[in-house]
């Protein structure tokens, strides 16, 4: 849970305040009701009032006099921002300076004082002076310090790091000495290897841990505070994501480096970015002092050690900057390693120093180079460190080698959880991670609550899995355990799990916040549903993939009314978009549906929860068979799957069963088809050639005739029939048919001027096609009438087109059609004969494109219940006398015209001349 401030004006000073946290007995059932569903609960207490609580301790601060503090700043080789510090209690009242440096005018301390005694780690478990706890401690306010804080360690000569600002380790420069000489193969350096950011977080991660100690300080001294932003957990996505520059070349150098302590390859914490990585080419340029406009490089300090002259190593830090900023690359190195960060005591906070400058002399000609990159140095917890390795400041950047077995157990067992749960579904490993945190751990309520446990394992992941029950956690350490079997996960969905800061009804508080595969936020509380009994069940529904009951604004949430309140730090690090909990469970029903365009699809079921599992069974189409099938868009290896947290489409890609085309040629002529393989609705073309002579009589496919050379291919192998025969002449009043359509003969020319008359179909065809021209015994005819009866009683058709040659639909061509519905085309109609087209009921559509359509004979629609409008709006050719009675006993009731014919032939349809009023419109 994460560190609160109270900061109050009283009497002149600031107190801070931390919430004391408590545990929520498991009987505690009711987590309808505020307040209960909380790890901890807040107690505050300031020195005002003079009863603080007895597990607080009140850290005095010592403030310098102005005297000491004018002596000090004029040790520092450049002022900087305020570094803060912390201060144990019961601090001393005088320190020389070389327990710890000299702060500025400025600067402030946090939680030490800069004048403090020596102090140990086991003096700091004793009389409770360090309490570092649970979430992240203070925070300094990043940029160019004027010496180290009194946590930090002071580098040794041997190094080429001394601290400025402290008598005994930085030497005289005085300007009227002269520059000193190197002799062969000496090596100089800046006189202060000075860090010019550090980065302690201001606040942890967890409430439930040690109480933070009163600050008293100046109201406006702690107005003029500047502090960093602190990191929370995040993948690196989140996090790494938002570095740039040459702060993510920094990160990405630090967090290998890390790793290789985390897995015991080195046990050094100080972390050097070599300084070619930055791209500059520093690393092979050199600088005599004409290079750089000073009268000096270097020269000998009152130790009788010859040192870099600060105004030639400013000469070159003005020139070549590269800004970096600690606290943002330590923020992201936290949030993107739950892992590898185990060892680092956050408490204590990260030193960075810029590049290294020194000198080197080439036949006799002294010259500066930068010989180091930036280097970072973080401090090792209490249960990481190497023995003997803290130094005066109680501070360790050494690992303990022999602590690598714990650790490595730890990884080993968390892989085996996620190797447990490979066969699950995304939502059942989440549930088995949870269920699993909690089988292994309690919650560690004396790391909570007492003030005596310094930072360490209580916080970390290590704890979890380490597989000895006696070590506990606290909210911290739940989280980071769920977050990282998350990010060891192969989800079949895009899952990602972060850590976030905030409060709850009884305190600080760091819980999960889970983006699901439906792409929605939900939270996720392992430690308050860990350790609830017989309400075990009900905390869970309340808190795993939660969604809220209620939105109390856009930074805090209620879930079955207890209310999750994100802090600053959290607000400050994350987008809207990645904290912001989703209005709904993630557990509830969404629907399954099914897309199929060449095939039937039934489903099990059409909604289920997430989890749930659901099948599907498949009846392609005649022709198809199944190729594959996909879970929305993605492609799945069976009929079955499990429900996740989105709607659910089913679909099936079908493939064309390929089948056989065998072409039979009679004599007189030869054919062939352009493939002998095809799927169902696939275009055949036939290559047919007559002998001379002789005409193509017929095709069929399976015993069914084809018009011209081309047709579709059946779900089935098929047959293709050609025969031919003789050209010969028809007689006058012969009935023939071109496989498609039947004809009966009127001019038997056989020079391409003969005409026939439409008969009917040949067979029981839907939409029928009047051709202009039918082709009969190898002879062309012009197709000029509909004859009488040629669509008697037809109960097929559906639509007839009319062809571009006919001009006569005689009297009785349609009769007792019951299935028509359009009649269209009759580009050269021009009589329509009494009667032609009667008892259609269903005939809706009558529209003629001729133009010189001169007569609609008496009754020409009678009896077309359905018919109200027809068009002949192209033709200039009705007279009065040749629409009498034509619309007499149909339905119609507009006639649509020419324009310029409308007031013409308004007068031609009047009741009194067609039996009936219809209105006449353009």
């Amino acid at each position: 849970m994460a560190f609160r401030r109270i900061f109050a004006v009283l009497l002149g000073m600031i107190m801070t305040v931390e919430a004391v946290p408590a545990v929520v007995l498991a009987k505690e059932t009711d987590i309808s009701s505020k307040d209960v569903i909380a790890a901890e609960e807040e107690t505050e207490r300031t020195e005002a009032v003079e009863a603080p609580v007895s597990e607080t301790t009140v850290k005095k601060e010592k403030e310098p006099s102005a005297e000491e503090t004018k002596k000090e700043t004029e040790k520092e080789p450049a002022p900087t921002e305020t570094i803060e510090t912390e201060a144990p209690e019961d601090t001393k009242e005088t320190e020389t300076a070389d327990k710890a440096p000299a702060e500025t005018e400025t600067s402030e301390t946090s939680e030490k004082e800069s004048e403090e005694p020596e102090e140990t780690e086991e003096s700091k478990a004793s009389d409770g002076k360090k309490e570092s706890g649970d979430k992240e401690p203070d925070e300094t306010a990043s940029g160019e310090s004027t010496g180290k804080e009194d946590k930090e360690p002071e580098p040794s000569a041997a190094d080429g790091k001394e601290i400025a600002g402290s008598d005994s380790k930085v030497p005289s420069d005085s300007d009227d000495q002269e520059e000193a000489p190197l002799k062969d193969g000496e090596v100089a350096y800046e006189a202060g290897d000075i860090p010019f950011e550090t980065h302690i977080p201001s606040k942890t991660s967890d409430n439930d841990k040690q109480l933070e100690s009163y600050f008293k300080k100046k109201a406006q001294e702690a107005l003029n505070r500047n502090r960093p932003v602190l990191r929370k957990a995040a993948p690196s996505a989140v996090a790494a994501g938002k570095l740039g520059g040459y702060n993510r070349i920094v990160y990405e150098s630090f967090r290998k480096q890390i790793a290789d302590v985390a897995n015991g390859l080195t046990n050094s914490t100080e972390f050097e970015v070599p300084i070619s990585e930055f791209g500059l080419g520093l690393e092979n340029m050199s600088w005599t002092k004409e290079d750089l406009g000073v009268s000096r490089l270097t020269y000998v300090g009152s130790d009788n050690k010859v040192y870099v002259d600060e105004k030639a190593a400013n000469a070159i830090r003005e020139k070549y900057v590269i800004p970096i900023n600690i606290s943002a690359i330590d923020d992201a190195l936290l949030a993107d390693c739950p892992f590898d960060f185990y060892w680092f005591d956050k408490t204590k906070g990260v030193i960075c120093y810029s590049y290294t400058i020194s000198s080197f002399t080439v036949n006799g000609v002294t010259k500066l180079r930068i010989s180091h990159g930036p280097t970072g140095t973080f401090a090792v917890s209490k249960d990481y460190y190497l023995p003997g390795t803290l130094n005066k400041y109680g501070i360790s950047y050494t690992t303990d080698p022999s602590k690598i077995g714990r650790v490595n157990t730890a990884v080993s067992n968390a892989a085996a959880v996620v190797k447990n749960a490979e066969s699950k579904t995304d939502y059942q490993k989440l549930v088995y991670y949870c269920n699993e945190i909690m089988a292994r751990v309690q919650y560690n309520t004396a790391a909570a609550g007492t003030g005596s446990t310094n930072y360490g394992d209580p916080w970390q992941l290590i704890s979890v899995f380490d597989g000895d029950s006696s070590t506990n956690v606290v909210c911290e350490g739940y989280s980071k355990a769920f977050m990282y079997l998350c990010e060891l996960t192969d989800f079949i969905g895009n899952i990602s799990c972060i850590t976030v800061t905030g409060e709850i009804p009884a305190g600080g508080h760091m819980w999960n916040v889970v983006n699901m595969d439906d792409g929605k936020n939900y939270l996720v509380d392992v430690t308050n549903i860990d350790g609830r009994g017989n309400s075990t069940e009900a905390y869970f529904k309340a808190l795993f993939l939660a969604g809220y009951t209620n939105k109390v604004s856009t930074t805090a949430y209620e879930f079955s009314r207890i209310k999750y309140l994100y802090d600053s730090e959290t607000l400050s690090t994350y987008t809207s978009n990645q904290i912001a909990i989703h209005s709904q469970n993630y557990y509830i029903p969404r629907s399954v549906t099914a897309k199929s365009t060449n095939g039937k699809v039934t489903l099990s079921k059409t909604s289920a929860y997430p989890d749930e599992e659901i099948s599907f069974t498949v009846e392609p189409d005649a022709g198809y068979k199944v190729e594959s099938y996909t879970l929305n868009g993605t492609e799945i290896s069976n009929t079955k799957f499990f429900m996740t947290g989105v709607p659910a489409v089913v679909g099936v890609v079908y493939k064309q069963v390929p089948y056989k085309v065998t072409v039979h040629c009679g004599e007189h002529g030869s054919a062939n088809a352009n493939t002998d393989m095809a799927g169902v609705g696939d275009v055949i073309t036939l290559n047919i050639a007559p002998e001379d002579g002789y005409y193509l009589k017929s095709v069929t496919v399976n015993g069914t005739p084809v018009n011209g050379n081309t047709f579709k291919m059946l779900p089935e192998d098929v047959t293709v029939e050609i025969e031919f025969d003789q050209i010969s002449q028809a007689a006058v009043g012969e009935i023939l048919s071109d496989g498609i359509n039947n004809y009966k003969v009127i001019n038997n020319a056989m020079d391409g001027t003969g005409t026939v008359a439409f008969a009917g179909s040949a067979n029981h065809a839907a939409g029928v096609a009047v051709p202009a021209v039918a082709t009969l015994k190898g002879i062309d005819y012009n197709v000029t009438k509909i004859a009488s009866w040629a669509f008697n009683r037809n109960t097929d058709v559906t639509s007839v087109y009319i062809g571009a040659n006919v001009t006569v639909i005689e009297t009785n061509a349609f009769v007792g059609c019951t299935k028509l519905v359009k009649i269209s085309g009759g580009y050269r109609l021009k009589t329509i004969s009494s009667k032609a087209i009667i008892s259609c009921a269903k005939l809706k559509s009558f529209s003629i494109t001729s133009p010189v359509l001169s007569k609609i004979g008496s009754y020409a629609f009678k009896g077309d219940k359905s018919l109200k409008t027809i068009y002949i709006n192209k033709t200039t050719k009705l007279s009065k006398k040749r629409v009498k009675k034509s619309l007499k006993g149909s339905s119609v009731k507009t006639v649509k015209v020419k324009k310029s014919k409308v007031k013409k032939y308004k007068k031609y349809f009047t009741k009194k001349n067609c039996g009936k009023k219809v209105k006449v419109k353009k």
